[in-house]
C-alpha cells in the first residue's frame, strides 16, 4: 500500500531549499568566512566563486518559485479535484470509535458499508472492535474525507494516521463543511 504524504512534494522541495539557504548562511557566519571586497574578485579562491554562485542560483530559484506561486494561484476547484480518486465517487464518510481509545475517532471513507469497514479494521493489533458512530452517504466521499482531515489538522493524533481527538459534534460539523466546500468547488 502506497503511503500518503502529509505535505506535497513541491512544498517539501521549497522547505529543503529554504533550509539549505539558511544553513549555508549560518555556516558562513559561524565560521567567520571573510570574503574579500567585492571590487577585488581576483583575490577570491575558486571555492568562494563556486559557493557564491551556488547561493545566488539558489536564491534566484527560490524567488522564481515564489513569484510563480503568487502569479499562478491554483484555483480552488483544481486544488480539490486535481488528482483522480480511485474507486467510486459515491460512498460513505464514516466516523468510527474504539473503546480502547476513548475520545479518539477515526474518520475515513469507503465505497462499501461502514460496518464492513469497522470489521476489517478489527485485527490482532487492535484491542477492541470499532463501532460506527456516524456515517454520511454522499458523492465525492473520498474528497470530502480529505477535506475533513485538512479542517481537523489541529486535532489529529498522528500526522500519518486518520485518528482525531475531537468531539463528535465538531467532527460532524467539519464533515458537513467539507461537503459544502467540495460541492461548491465541483459547481464551478
Amino acid at each position: 500500500m502506497k503511503r500518503r504524504m502529509t505535505r506535497s512534494r513541491s512544498r517539501l522541495a521549497d522547505e529543503a531549499l529554504i533550509i539549505a539557504f539558511i544553513a549555508s548562511a549560518y555556516l558562513l557566519h559561524r565560521y567567520h568566512v571573510a570574503l574579500p571586497p567585492l571590487d577585488m574578485p581576483r583575490f577570491w579562491p575558486w571555492w568562494m566563486w563556486a559557493g557564491a554562485a551556488a547561493l545566488a542560483a539558489l536564491l534566484a530559484f527560490m524567488l522564481a518559485r515564489l513569484g510563480y506561486a503568487l502569479v499562478h494561484r491554483v484555483p480552488y476547484r483544481e486544488r480539490i479535484f486535481r488528482t483522480p480518486v480511485k474507486g467510486p465517487e459515491w460512498g460513505y464518510v464514516y466516523v468510527l470509535a474504539n473503546a480502547a481509545m476513548p475520545g479518539v475517532y477515526k474518520i475515513g471513507s469507503t465505497g462499501g458499508s461502514p460496518q464492513d469497514r469497522a470489521r476489517e479494521l478489527h485485527t490482532t493489533g487492535v484491542a477492541a472492535p470499532f463501532t460506527v458512530r456516524w456515517a454520511l452517504y454522499c458523492e465525492f466521499a473520498r474528497r470530502i474525507e480529505i477535506q475533513t482531515h485538512r479542517l481537523l489538522t489541529n486535532d489529529r493524533v498522528s500526522a500519518d494516521r486518520e485518528f482525531f481527538r475531537a468531539e463528535l459534534a465538531a467532527i460532524k460539523k467539519a464533515v458537513r463543511q467539507a461537503q459544502e466546500h467540495v460541492t461548491a468547488a465541483r459547481a464551478h
